[in-house]
């Protein structure tokens, strides 16, 4: 699940790993824990002045995007409270979400206070790279399981989105299915996000901080970094050897 800060992140500046956890989420790359008190939290701390104006976003705007994050996750209904257990009030309401919904990590940028706390009720505690790091690891070697069962099936692999849709019982690919959606202090039965939502969705986010640069502790690890530098990184290296090879006359 992820803590306030890290939702800020992730709206503040468009090169973090905050952002590409959140894509994440709404992509569910991983499944995200949801009570009515944290969301209405994200509401509350995204809408304030501040906040606004460095993302570049409306309350309408931030609304949007938040309805298609609860959309997408798993709702957690608060049947232990665990208070006062922490220093900040509104890392109990987070460590509650955590603990009823039986979280395996919190990503935060809150180690110190919420450290002590994994280790009383066994989750882990990582900053946003660190887990950004260890969902695309796990990702790839989903794919890569799919690609051999595939192989010694005798079939075509399936592999991004369409393989793990493909992977899910019957009952959650049915189109027609309603999703337990969070909204406004309470959870109800709402529709499946439509691809015009999330369309819109990606569009505020595409403009949400952009530019901006990370806040602190929200860079990239050098693991991940995009494919796509990687490839051109790649292509240099095969280009500076042909180079080599036509000046010494060898093929």
């Amino acid at each position: 699940m992820l803590d306030t800060d890290v939702v800020v992140a992730a709206l503040r500046s468009d090169r973090g790993a905050s952002r590409q956890l959140l894509l994440s989420a709404l992509n569910r790359d991983f499944e995200l824990l949801l009570s009515v008190p944290l969301i209405l939290e994200y509401e509350a701390v995204l809408t304030r002045a501040d906040h606004l104006a460095a993302c570049g976003l409306s309350s309408a705007e931030i609304g949007r995007v938040l309805d298609d994050l609860a959309a997408v996750a798993r709702p957690v209904r608060l049947a232990f409270r665990w208070r006062p257990r922490l220093f900040d009030p509104n890392d109990d309401m987070v460590l509650e979400t955590a603990v009823n919904g039986n979280a395996r990590a919190i990503v935060t940028f809150n180690q110190q206070d919420f450290g002590r706390a994994g280790k009383d009720f066994g989750f882990t505690v990582i900053p946003p790279a660190a887990a950004l790091q260890e969902i695309r690891s796990s990702d790839e070697t989903k794919q890569f399981r799919t690609a051999v069962t595939a192989f010694f099936a005798g079939g075509t692999a399936q592999s991004g989105r369409a393989g793990r849709r493909r992977s899910q019982p019957a009952h959650q690919r049915c189109r027609g299915r309603k999703s337990v959606c969070i909204a406004h202090g309470g959870v109800f039965p709402g529709a499946r996000p439509t691809r015009r939502s999330r369309t819109e969705t990606l569009r505020i986010l595409s403009r949400a901080g952009k530019g901006n640069p990370p806040m602190k502790g929200d860079g990239l690890l050098p693991e991940s970094e995009s494919s796509r530098g990687r490839k051109g990184a790649d292509k240099k290296r095969r280009a500076g050897k042909r180079e080599r090879r036509k000046g010494t006359g060898t093929k």
